[in-house]
């Protein structure tokens, strides 16, 4: 039997508007905030509470709205700054689809106090879509808006939230890339019933300092460049400061903060050789287009354009890194050397196996005392015990990379084992940014078990009082920058499990001291002969092995080959 098709009621299509508006606390802050900007305001205050779930306030001190237009502002498809199609083209405007209210009203109690102009101010109560109560209320020129129990009629999608916790950090970081794109507006975040950021008015670069500290602030370079009929002007990364993700990259296309691989893509192209192929460039840009050469309808939440000449922008940041750091640099050219074949066709590569290892019971010292020759990732070593059964003769090829990989995995699974920690006479101090030191704060027990005692001394610095005896400054720094990454999955462990293939990829040069270390932590390890990823650490050169290679017809042979 055929099934009938029934019309949908009107709650229902709202709440369906508002699964792909607003997702968390946070998107319905964005679209709040956006409100706020096209009312001109100078000066808004964000306050949450439990991450935005339970309350979330936007209040501002832009033009208001008289009691008519507050009455009608919950309807869907309700908006003041689009009146027909051609105006999607030419949009001047945060908001323009007048969906942001209406879908935040369905699914959440919400109230709007507003002035316009100082005239008699207006108060309007709403619970899942329905208007409870409207009356006369005082306060100055602009709107309060106040969200309560978000999401408390539709429990299928409150199952799914984040923890409060991970909620306010979304909330922050929406907040600050606001707080970046307007430093001529004032912003304020109380969260928890405690101010946690004020910005006040200021330069672009001054604001910059205020959300990301100034050591980040120092790491950028002013820029500002017209080609055709784009204007770009903002900061650029200094290459030698390049990062190891794109977190450090923030697009704004008049005035709208964006995500876009495109941009990004055609900056990394812009660097060229003046980065590493694996970093990445901070970036924080703003950029004018005609209103006509974008499209942006074109994403539920507004987090994406469509540009109709994607080309210009790839020739203006070419032009804008080249002005920035002045001379182009020339690629280094490499010297090609012709290697003969590793093997000869009748000979075999050898395979050794660790397991045939020689095993014995020998009086042991704690630390390896013989010779150490480093060469890149790999060092060569002789006569190395491992445990009181576990003496592994000969010369022994350790990968340093893949060992210091392997420490950081045991680091982060084994809750029982126990690494030697360094407490630092001086402190470490790092200027991280306010949002980064709030999620270390989150953390800070956790990394506390993994030998890392962090504690902030103000809202952008933190100090390191103590780590693994095995990481240096260098490997402390790499650690933190993936570790505070700028899209942080639900799942923590695994974020920081994440982290240490990253921070064991940076890990390029090693000293004698750190492989002594290496080899001492190494003996409490589950299985020291194996990374994590499943490639051996140790391998065992047996005399009769090496003669094999020598005795071999045909080319110089190597006894390893670099990835």
């Amino acid at each position: 039997m055929e099934k009938k098709i029934y019309l949908l009621s009107e709650n229902v299509i709202n709440q369906i508007a508002a699964g792909e508006v607003i997702e968390n606390p946070a998107s319905a802050l964005k679209e709040l905030v956006d409100n706020a900007l096209d009312a001109k305001s100078s000066h808004i205050l964000v306050e949450i509470r439990q991450g935005g779930l339970t309350f979330l306030k936007v209040e501002d001190d832009g033009h208001g709205m008289t009691r008519a237009n507050l009455e009608l502002s919950i309807q869907r498809h309700a908006t003041s700054k689009i009146t027909s199609l051609s105006d999607l083209f030419a949009l001047k405007t945060m908001g323009f689809r007048g969906e942001a209210l209406s879908s935040i009203a369905s699914i959440a109690k919400m109230s709007i106090t507003s002035s316009f102009e100082g005239a008699l101010a207006c108060s309007l109560s709403v619970s899942g879509g329905k208007i409870e109560q409207i009356k006369d209320a005082a306060r100055k020129k602009g709107t309060t808006i106040e969200v309560k129990d978000l999401f408390f009629n539709t429990p299928a999608r409150k199952k799914f939230q984040k923890a409060p916790a991970r909620n306010t950090q979304e909330v922050i970081r929406v907040f600050q890339q606001f707080a970046l794109g307007f430093p001529e507006i004032s912003f304020t975040l109380i969260i928890d019933g405690k101010q946690a950021f004020f910005h006040k008015k200021s330069t672009p670069f001054i604001r910059v300092q205020d959300v990301f500290g100034k050591t980040f602030a120092n790491e950028l370079k002013y820029v500002e460049i017209s080609f055709e009929n784009i204007q770009l002007k903002g900061f650029l990364g200094i290459p030698k400061f390049y990062k190891r993700n794109k977190s450090s990259q923030f697009f704004y296309v008049n005035n709208r903060k964006i995500h876009s691989s495109v941009l990004s893509n055609f900056l990394k192209k812009a660097y060229g050789t003046r980065i590493a192929e694996e970093g990445f460039p901070s970036a924080i840009l703003f950029l004018d287009v005609p209103l006509h050469e974008i499209d942006v309808n074109v994403h539920p939440q507004k987090k994406e354009v469509r540009f109709s000449k994607e080309g210009l922008f790839q020739e203006i940041f070419f032009k804008a890194v080249q002005k920035a750091f002045d001379v182009p640099i020339p690629i280094p050219q490499k010297e090609i050397f012709e290697v003969p074949p590793l093997f000869s066709k009748k000979t075999q590569p050898l395979i050794f196996d660790l397991e045939e290892a020689v095993q014995k019971v020998l009086p042991m010292d704690n630390d390896y005392h013989g010779p150490i020759f480093i060469q890149d990732r790999f060092c060569f070593l002789q006569n190395v015990t491992l445990s009181e059964k576990i003496f592994i003769e000969g010369v022994v090829i350790a990968d340093l990379k893949g060992i210091y990989e392997l420490l950081l995995f045991e680091l982060f699974s084994c809750k029982d084992r126990g690494f030697e920690v360094q407490s630092l006479i001086v402190p470490i101090v790092l200027e991280v940014g306010a949002l980064k030191v709030k999620i270390l704060e989150e953390d800070s027990k956790q990394l506390q078990k993994l030998g890392l005692d962090i504690r902030a001394i103000d809202d952008s610095t933190i100090a390191v009082d103590a780590m693994p005896v095995f990481f240096q400054r260098q490997d402390l720094e790499n650690f933190l920058s993936d570790l505070l990454i700028d899209e942080i999955p639900d799942n923590r462990t695994k974020r920081l499990m994440d982290n240490v293939a990253k921070s064991a990829a940076k890990k390029t040069s090693f000293t004698p001291a750190e492989v002594r270390i290496f080899l001492k932590e190494l003996k409490g390890c589950k299985d020291p002969f194996y990374s994590p990823k499943g490639k051996p650490t140790l391998i065992q050169c047996r005399p009769q092995d090496i003669q094999k290679l020598f005795n071999a017809k045909g080319a110089p042979l190597c006894l390893y080959q670099n990835d």
